[in-house]
């Protein structure tokens, strides 16, 4: 039940459209021309890649979309001279954990963020 409220409030219509209005979600995955997947985020730093949401509908699940957008996103910071990448994981999300994690990110001290070095 915790992990339905941290969607709706990530992932609500005024949420996502402030998020695409700001340029946060940079690449979709369209499926027969309906939205698939997203992933977004910026550069924070000279060589730091920051996810800031990244999503997959779940009809789409376990069909290696997500992986394609993370490879894409990923590739894209790289070549702006990203050399670590970082996301922040709700605590208790039994998809995104073992996704990131499956991908070589490592869990930080703090809470819910994760690292993995790029390029």
């Amino acid at each position: 039940m915790e992990q339905c409220g941290a969607l709706q409030h990530w992932y609500n219509h005024e949420r996502v459209l402030e998020d695409i209005v700001q340029g946060a979600y940079t690449h979709v995955a369209l499926v027969d021309g309906e939205v698939a997947g997203t992933i977004g985020g910026v550069m924070t730093g000279p060589s730091v890649s920051e996810i800031y949401v990244f999503y997959v509908d779940e009809n789409y699940r376990y069909q290696g979309i997500g992986a394609r957008l993370l490879e894409a996103f990923t590739m894209e910071h790289v070549e702006k001279g990203a050399r670590e990448q970082y996301v922040s994981v709700e605590e208790g999300n039994k998809l995104g954990i073992p996704f990131y994690k499956a991908r070589g990110f490592r869990q930080l001290d703090q809470k819910g963020r994760y690292l993995r070095r790029i390029g």
